[in-house]
């Protein structure tokens, strides 16, 4: 059992932050890398400040590997871009599986529109999930074509980042309304640096094939990462150091959570930029609402520290946009509820929100299970300022995303013991 501890002695007067490169966008960036080397054999490609994440890690040895069975552990996103990147370049059979929570995962959306264009795609167990095989076959645009988002955005982003290797490139119809479009938005970033060419007009996206001629020699430096700045401006609303420094986040980022600086703004914290990065610190005589209303729909990482952080600052509170939260690394939305709860939290939930009235105290000691997920290790986190004693099942899932989280979390005065 882990034990979170707070201890405000520890905290440096004027934390500086480093934070680790996006995932996201590495893996998208890894992807591409390896279809210019699949269609052009000599390609030479350079990523700077590739994210040391899990997931990363993961995408890079699958791409490596030669084996015919990869298992992707938790990994959803290497699942899902590796998915559309096999059906395309596989010339032996493959098998992607990974463990039972991404068996969980639905993934008919992504392998329906690749069986539209020619893809041999089997599930191997339950009809819709993983595992898959996935089989040598002949990919061919079929125009216009419409990518099932319901359950997970990726879906459409993993099609988008092979539609360049096709003769003809792809039409999509898209809803740029619908939930966590912002994350296409990003795919459509990366293209844009790897210089592949696109058009978004309403609800038509063309991905136009790709031009030899403009792919000779590629440097692309990842950013750092939106997502897992959100704990650090949840400490602040609550702490209200002087200030906290982040380093290396851009606010012309093609990060759709960069959304996090217009959310903070609800909690009474400005964002100001330099080349470094961004300081955030409290503005003064700020006086926040009683209730706060976020609609996470385009930003939905951010959901589980900002609602905890909500439960320190507002009296009630109403979130929307989290339908896509259960088809996470765990089921999100429904253990932010059993933890808002566990605090003695009223709440309402639906499928696609919810509400919360806040407790008169909270207990003075909770349990409560990670279910493996980072973000959730991040939100739990945020609770050793007003309960005693937090224990955890595990923390190192943290790993996934933010490798040194623990070690930037002290700077704040956080830190765990390990008790037998």
């Amino acid at each position: 059992m882990i034990s979170l501890l707070y201890n405000p002695i520890n905290a440096d007067r004027q934390a500086h932050i480093s934070l680790p490169s996006s995932k996201s966008i590495s893996n998208r960036a890894l992807i591409i890398q390896a279809l210019l080397n699949w269609k052009y054999r000599h390609q030479t490609v350079t990523l700077s400040n590739l994210s040391k994440a899990d997931d990363t890690l993961v995408m890079q040895h699958a791409l490596e590997s030669t084996h015919s069975e990869i298992n992707l552990k938790n990994a959803g996103t290497c699942f899902r871009f590796l998915t559309a990147y096999f059906a395309l370049t596989c010339t032996q059979d493959k098998i992607l599986t990974g463990s039972e929570r991404l068996k969980q995962r639905p993934i008919s959306g992504l392998v329906d529109a690749l069986l539209t264009l020619g893809a041999s795609i089997e599930y191997l167990e339950k009809e819709g999930y993983a595992p898959l095989l996935i089989k040598p076959a002949k990919i061919q645009s079929n125009q216009p074509l419409h990518v099932a988002t319901e359950n997970s955005s990726q879906f459409l982003s993993s099609m988008v980042l092979i539609a360049p290797f096709l003769e003809t490139g792809i039409e999509f119809e898209v809803d740029p309304n619908s939930a966590s479009f912002s994350y296409v938005l990003m795919t459509l970033g990366v293209l844009k640096e790897f210089d592949i060419k696109w058009e978004l007009n309403g609800q038509q996206l063309i991905v136009f094939p790709i031009q030899r001629q403009s792919t000779t020699h590629l440097n692309y430096t990842i950013e750092a990462d939106w997502s897992s700045a959100a704990f650090f401006y949840g400490v602040q609303s609550i702490l209200q150091k002087d200030q906290i420094c982040i380093n290396g986040l851009q606010r012309n980022s093609i990060q759709g959570d960069q959304f996090l600086v217009n959310l903070a703004a609800d909690l009474g914290i400005a964002s100001e930029f330099s080349k470094a990065g961004v300081c955030i610190h409290n503005i003064p005589g700020f006086i926040p609402k009683e209730m706060v209303r976020w609609n996470f729909s385009q930003c939905p990482d951010l959901a589980p520290v900002l609602i905890m952080a909500a439960v320190f600052n507002f009296k009630t509170g109403f979130f929307t946009g989290l339908e896509n939260l259960n088809y996470k690394e765990s089921q999100r939305l429904l253990l932010l509820n059993d933890y808002l709860n566990a605090l003695g939290i009223t709440t309402q939930l639906t499928a696609q929100s919810l509400e919360f009235v806040k407790a008169a105290a909270f207990p003075n000691q909770i349990t409560a299970n990670t279910a493996h997920d980072h973000r959730m290790v991040m939100c739990l986190t945020l609770l050793s300022f007003a309960v005693n004693s937090v224990y955890l099942n595990e923390i190192d899932s943290v790993e996934k995303s933010f490798p040194e989280f623990w070690d930037q979390a002290n700077k704040l005065g956080f830190c765990y013991s390990i008790s037998k």
